[in-house]
């Protein structure tokens, strides 16, 4: 997975102390910024649209890290 495919969550893990980490993979270059931080933005909001999920809090009560 990577940052150009918003609509996948690109790694899952959870951290000794039962955190749970989701991990954005972002290997593109900086030098088209503008379109870059679009594609970042997008990742997050849907990041951010499943942690809200019913179905995440179903699975999980663990707290989140975002990384």
């Amino acid at each position: 997975m990577s940052i150009d495919q918003t609509d996948k969550i690109d790694f899952i893990g959870t951290s000794r102390d039962e955190k749970v980490i989701l991990t954005i993979s972002d290997h593109l270059e900086w030098d088209e910024a503008g379109e870059h931080m679009l594609l970042l933005q997008e990742k997050v909001n849907a990041y951010l649209q499943f942690i809200e999920e019913v179905r995440y809090r179903r699975t999980t009560q663990k707290p989140i890290q975002v990384s």
